[in-house]
């Protein structure tokens, strides 16, 4: 089954796949935005998915890392 909530909701849980959407806004070390994404992204226990257009600033800062699969 899949489980379908925003990053509000699942505060706290955590899951083997997540799938994160809708983080089209700008990412910066102040934006609050930011903060929700890293809070989603590390409720991952095995696979973390991200979709991103390709102009948004968090697409340029997943593709440099070292580690990121190329698309």
């Amino acid at each position: 089954s899949i489980l379908f909530v925003s990053l509000d909701r699942f505060i706290g849980s955590e899951a083997p796949a997540i799938v994160l959407i809708d983080v089209n806004t700008g990412i910066s070390a102040t934006d609050a935005h930011a903060d929700h994404l890293y809070q989603a992204a590390t409720r991952a226990t095995v696979a973390l998915t991200v979709v991103a257009l390709m102009g948004n600033p968090l697409t340029k800062v997943l593709l440099d890392y070292d580690d990121c699969p190329s698309i």
